[in-house]
């Protein structure tokens, strides 16, 4: 539910855009949260798919 909160809150600042900056910040940082996850497991992870996802795309391109 936290994500479908934090993107049903960006969509509707994407609609909102006089929104008062403090609601924007509070509302990109609740997007942040629903997303990140501030662990060093997590980020290891994380980069750890991204070289693997760039070591397939580069293999894909060396291979026609």
């Amino acid at each position: 539910m936290d994500v479908i909160d934090a993107l049903r809150a960006d969509q509707w600042l994407e609609n909102h855009p006089e929104a008062p900056a403090d609601q924007r910040v509070q509302i990109k940082r609740q997007v942040r949260d629903a997303f990140y996850t501030d662990t060093e497991a997590w980020k290891r992870q994380v980069l750890a798919q991204a070289t693997e996802a760039a070591q397939q795309a580069l293999q894909g391109l060396s291979h026609p």
